[in-house]
């Protein structure tokens, strides 16, 4: 009988991780069932992890935490909420206009850690649904990153590769980058429920001393990751929190860790895998396709990686950036909001679908065209 508790403990203990932290079990399963392929993956499995981009991830979130701890985005939120005058479709519109505009300048995925906290502060106080507004954001940090070629780590690389200059980058995407916002907006327009309901605010007090902090930081660890300094950018970071706010370290969600070390272990072994079936695609309008499509599979970065020296960089900027707008996986950024939101992947598939779909028609019009 006691050895059935223990069991039974033992089964209650495995289900209750599952259901908590379903991304991260979805990532171990995929992991194990890499090994039957390829059983010396755990011995490569140190050399796949990107240490240099979970270092990034982890400063930001700490800032991000640190910013959300201060009571700044509470304050943020009100006015938010205030300029909003009820309207749920304009309050998506005031979040997908800023976002994308951001994403430009600080990378999505910098957007991502800003944003998403003030959209769970809104959501505690307006009936607005959640996962809508989570994944509408997530898309408009991967469209606004789009247009810049230091939006994102995808353009970063296709910048660097093909020696694009900045403006011829920019005056490329623009037709794309628009006419994809226009779509997000539409979207908005359609999922909006016309007015919200908003509880009364609660008093709040800003930690004035710690948002100064967290703002000096955040400008901080972009320049330091810039210049390529992600370790030094952590480690400013963590040290300097825990000797001024060890509660934002407290905080934080070690959880994440493996997840996106798993990220770069299971795609990186499946870019490895299918590398060799990757063919060079002729016209514009099939690397698009191809682009956009193996990035639901392994992501957009690797994708990028994986087709950038076989084509020309337009059409491979258009179709990796467009896929990060489909799967959760397409890009880093759905999956930091995702995470940071606690939004299942179901939810967040219902918008980002319909999207990606709705996105490639249009984008493989205005190619025809």
């Amino acid at each position: 009988m006691e050895l059935l508790r223990k069991l039974e403990d033992v089964f209650y203990r495995i289900a209750s991780f599952l259901k908590r932290e379903r991304l991260l079990s979805i990532l171990i399963l995929v992991y194990v069932a890499l090994l039957f392929f390829d059983s010396s993956l755990i011995r490569r499995t140190p050399k796949l992890i990107d240490y240099e981009s979970i270092a990034t991830i982890l400063s930001f979130l700490i800032v991000s935490r640190g910013l959300e701890i201060s009571g700044f985005f509470s304050k943020v939120a009100g006015k938010v909420v205030e300029f909003s005058r009820g309207s749920e479709f304009r309050l998506l519109v005031i979040l997908i206009a800023v976002v994308t505009l951001s994403s430009t300048v600080i990378m999505n995925d910098n957007a991502i850690f800003v944003f998403i906290p003030l959209i769970l502060t809104i959501s505690s106080v307006a009936d607005i649904e959640l996962s809508k507004a989570v994944s509408l954001v997530a898309i408009a940090a991967n469209v606004g990153s789009s247009l810049t070629p230091f939006g994102n780590p995808q353009n970063i690389i296709i910048w660097r590769k093909y020696d694009v200059p900045a403006l011829e980058f920019v005056v490329s995407m623009f037709p794309f980058v628009l006419a994809w916002t226009t779509l997000n907006l539409a979207f908005a327009w359609k999922c909006a429920r016309g007015c919200i309901n908003v509880s009364e605010f609660p008093s709040v007090s800003v930690n004035k001393r710690l948002v100064m902090l967290s703002i000096t930081l955040f400008v901080l660890n972009v320049l330091l990751v810039e210049i390529n300094l992600p370790f030094l950018a952590f480690l400013i970071t963590f040290v300097t929190y825990s000797t001024l706010s060890r509660e934002t370290i407290l905080s934080i969600d070690l959880a994440i860790v493996a997840v996106f070390a798993l990220i770069f272990v299971d795609f990186g072994e499946i870019s490895r895998l299918i590398s060799p079936h990757i063919g060079v695609a002729g016209s514009n309008f099939e690397i698009v396709l191809l682009s956009a499509l193996l990035s639901q599979a392994i992501s957009n970065v690797p994708a990028t990686v994986l087709l950038s020296s076989r084509c020309p960089w337009l059409p491979l900027a258009i179709g990796v950036n467009l896929g990060g707008t489909g799967f959760v996986i397409g890009s880093l950024a759905n999956l930091i909001a995702v995470r940071m939101s606690k939004i299942s992947l179901k939810d967040f598939h219902r918008y980002s679908i319909p999207y990606f779909l709705a996105a490639t028609a249009v984008t493989l019009i205005i190619l025809i065209a």
